[in-house]
C-alpha cells in the first residue's frame, strides 16, 4: 500500500511539472517582444583604377612573320662540261661577294672553240678580199667593153660586177665574228661567279662532275636585306603609312624586329615597302613586308628562316592612351567609375593591342581624368556601386614609378627608386634635377619611340631653362642625348645625338650662345631604367645637361641664387615663408 502511495505521488509530482512547464512556455510566448527585421547591408565591390592622362602616342602594330631573302638565285652553268675547280666557300653557309668566282668548268674544248672562230675569221676576210678584187676586176672589164666616158654607155647590173658576191663575202665575215664572240663568252662563262653579295643556301655540285647547259647546281641569297611578310588584320592598314596603299609617297613606316638566336634577343630596325597586291583568301588577312638591310652585318646575323616578332611604328595621334588589355571588355568597352562611385560602360575606338606589354591604345572614348577599372569582377552592370582604389600610375606617364627596377646611370648597377631614390637637389629650379654625375636631368622631357620631336610640353619645359642658363653666361653646357634600347647601337648613338641636337637648337633660338652648347649622343650606355618595361623605356628617351668646369669660382652659389629667385616666382607663398 505504501508502494502505491509512493508511485502516485510520483506521477502526480511529474504530471505537475509537465503542466507547469507548459505554462510558463505558453506565458512566454505570449508576452514575447516581436522580432525586428532588419535589411541585409548591400555589398560594395572593392576594384582596382587607373587615371587616364590623354595625350600623344604613337600606334605601335604588332605583328610576326618568317625572315626571307629578299632576293634568291638559283645557279646553273650557261655551258657544260666537266666541273674542275669548286671554292671551298661553296657549301651551305658560305659567303660570296659578287663577281667571286663559285665554280669552273674545263676550259680545254673552248678554247679550241675561240682557236677555230679565230681561224674562221681570217679564212673569211681572205674571201671577202678575194670578193672585192674579182668585183674591181670585173668594173675594169666593163669600162673596157663599153667604154668608160661615153655618156650613151649602159648601166652595169649589179651581177655583171659581182655585187652578190661581194655582200655574200662580208655578210659570211660577219658570221664569223659573231661565232668568234661567242665563243670567247663561252669561254668566259666557264668560270660561274656570284651575282651579288650572297650566302650559299643549297650546293650539288663537286670537282669531276659533268654538268649540262642550265642545269641548277647550287642556291644563293643575298646578304644585303631581309624581308618579313607580316599578316595584319586589314582595319589595322590605317594606322601606318604602306607605299602605294595608305601613302603615295616612297616612303613606309619604320619598324623594328626581334627574334631568339645564340642565347640572346636579336633586334633590328627595318621599314615598310609594300603590301602584297591581294588578301589573303584564306585568312581574310593583308601581308605588309618589313624590309631589314645588312642583316648579315653582326653577330650573329639575324638569319633568314628566323621566326621574328614585329612592332611596326605608327602614327602618332595627339589624344591617346595606353590601358591594359584586361580593361576591355568585348573587344571596345571598358568599365569608368563616375563621381558617385558607379560604374559606367563606355564604347571606346581601338587602334591596336599589344601582346607584348599587354596593353591596348584607345584613340576615342576617353578623356583626362576619367578612372578606368583595371581589376575583375565577376559581374558587373550599368550604375553598380563600388569601391574604387587607385592602383597604377597615370596611363601614359612617362615617369619610372615607386618602385620600378632601375639603373644608374654611372655604374649600370640595379637599383630601386623606392629605397634609393636621390633627393632633390634644393640649388636648382623645379625643374631641373641633379643625377649622380654631376648633371642636369630634365623633369618631364621624353620623347616618343625613334622620335627627335620636340612637343608643345617641352618647349614649356625648355623655355625656363633657356631663362635659367640666361643667369650663368659663363657656364659651357653639353647636351646629352639618350635612348632605350630598342634598335642597334649604330642607329642609338645616331638618335641620341639628334635628339641633344634638337634641344640645343631650340635653347639658340632662345638666346643661348651657340658657343656655350654641345651636343653629344650616348645611345642606350646610360639608361637611368630597366629597359624590360614601357615605363623604363620611355624613362632612358630622354636629354640632360651637363655643366663644364670653366674656371668661375662663384658659379655654384649664383646657381643656388638663381634657382632660388624661380622658385620665388613659380611658388610665392613659399618664398614669403
Amino acid at each position: 500500500m505504501q508502494t502505491r502511495r509512493k508511485t502516485l505521488f510520483h506521477a502526480a509530482l511529474a504530471g505537475g511539472f509537465i503542466v507547469g512547464g507548459i505554462g510558463i512556455m505558453m506565458l512566454l510566448t505570449l508576452h514575447k517582444p516581436p522580432v525586428e527585421k532588419e535589411k541585409p547591408k548591400p555589398h560594395i565591390p572593392f576594384v582596382k583604377t587607373m587615371m587616364v592622362q590623354v595625350g600623344p602616342r604613337p600606334v605601335v602594330i604588332p605583328g610576326e612573320g618568317t625572315v626571307t631573302f629578299a632576293r634568291t638565285t638559283r645557279i646553273a652553268p650557261q655551258v657544260g662540261g666537266r666541273v674542275v675547280a669548286v671554292s671551298d666557300r661553296l657549301v651551305n653557309g658560305g659567303r660570296f661577294q659578287k663577281g667571286d668566282v663559285l665554280f669552273s668548268i674545263e676550259k680545254t674544248d673552248y678554247e679550241l672553240a675561240v682557236t677555230l672562230a679565230r681561224a674562221s675569221v681570217k679564212n673569211a676576210e681572205s674571201n671577202l678580199m678575194e670578193a672585192e678584187e674579182m668585183a674591181a676586176a670585173a668594173k675594169r672589164e666593163w669600162r673596157i667593153e663599153h667604154g668608160a666616158d661615153t655618156g650613151d654607155s649602159p648601166a652595169p647590173s649589179p651581177l655583171a660586177l659581182k655585187e652578190p658576191q661581194r655582200i655574200a663575202a662580208r655578210a659570211a665575215l660577219s658570221a664569223q665574228h659573231a661565232n668568234l664572240e661567242k665563243a670567247v663568252l663561252n669561254l668566259q662563262r666557264t668560270d660561274v661567279s656570284a651575282p651579288y653579295d650572297c650566302v650559299v643556301i643549297e650546293e650539288n655540285i663537286d670537282i669531276g662532275q659533268v654538268v649540262a647547259p642550265n642545269q641548277v647546281v647550287a642556291s644563293v641569297g643575298g646578304i644585303d636585306a631581309v624581308e618579313i611578310v607580316v599578316p595584319l588584320e586589314k582595319q589595322k592598314l590605317a594606322w601606318f603609312d604602306i607605299p602605294g596603299v595608305t601613302t603615295s609617297g616612297l616612303t613606309g613606316a619604320d619598324a623594328r624586329a626581334y627574334a631568339d638566336m645564340a642565347g640572346q634577343t636579336l633586334k633590328r630596325t627595318g621599314r615598310i615597302t609594300r603590301a602584297f597586291g591581294r588578301i589573303d583568301e584564306r585568312t581574310r588577312m593583308a601581308r605588309v613586308v618589313v624590309r631589314i638591310t645588312e642583316p648579315y652585318d653582326t653577330f650573329p646575323p639575324f638569319y633568314a628562316g628566323l621566326f621574328a616578332g614585329v612592332e611596326i611604328i605608327g602614327h602618332t595621334l595627339p589624344e591617346a592612351v595606353y590601358i591594359p588589355r584586361p580593361a576591355l571588355h568585348d573587344g571596345d568597352t571598358v568599365w569608368l567609375v563616375d563621381a558617385d562611385n558607379q560604374l559606367v560602360f563606355r564604347h571606346v575606338t581601338v587602334a591596336a593591342t599589344d601582346p607584348k606589354t599587354d596593353r591596348a591604345l584607345i584613340v576615342k572614348g576617353l578623356e583626362d581624368g576619367d578612372q578606368v577599372v583595371i581589376s575583375i569582377l565577376p559581374t558587373a552592370t550599368q550604375g553598380m556601386r563600388v569601391n574604387p582604389h587607385v592602383e597604377t600610375p597615370v596611363a601614359g606617364d612617362a615617369s619610372v614609378p615607386p618602385g620600378h627596377r632601375a639603373l644608374t646611370a654611372d655604374n649600370d648597377t640595379e637599383s630601386t627608386t623606392k629605397t634609393r631614390s636621390a633627393p632633390a637637389t634644393p640649388s636648382l629650379p623645379p625643374f631641373l634635377t641633379e643625377n649622380k654625375n654631376g648633371g642636369w636631368a630634365i623633369k618631364g622631357l621624353y620623347f616618343a619611340p625613334y622620335s627627335i620631336n620636340l612637343t608643345t610640353k617641352d618647349r614649356d619645359i625648355l623655355d625656363g631653362v633657356a631663362l635659367f642658363l640666361q643667369e650663368l653666361p659663363d657656364k659651357k653646357i653639353e647636351v646629352r642625348g639618350h635612348t632605350d634600347n630598342s634598335g642597334d647601337a649604330r642607329q642609338n648613338r645616331k638618335l641620341s645625338g639628334q635628339r641633344a641636337d634638337a634641344v640645343r637648337q631650340y635653347l639658340i633660338s632662345k638666346g643661348i650662345s651657340a658657343e656655350r652648347l654641345s651636343a653629344v649622343g650616348y645611345g642606350d650606355k646610360m639608361p637611368v631604367a630597366a629597359n624590360d618595361t614601357a615605363h623604363g623605356r620611355a624613362a632612358n628617351r630622354r636629354v640632360t645637361l651637363h655643366p663644364q668646369d670653366t674656371g668661375t669660382a662663384n658659379n655654384k652659389d649664383r646657381v643656388a641664387a638663381i634657382a632660388d629667385r624661380i622658385k620665388a616666382a613659380n611658388n610665392p607663398g613659399e618664398a614669403d615663408e
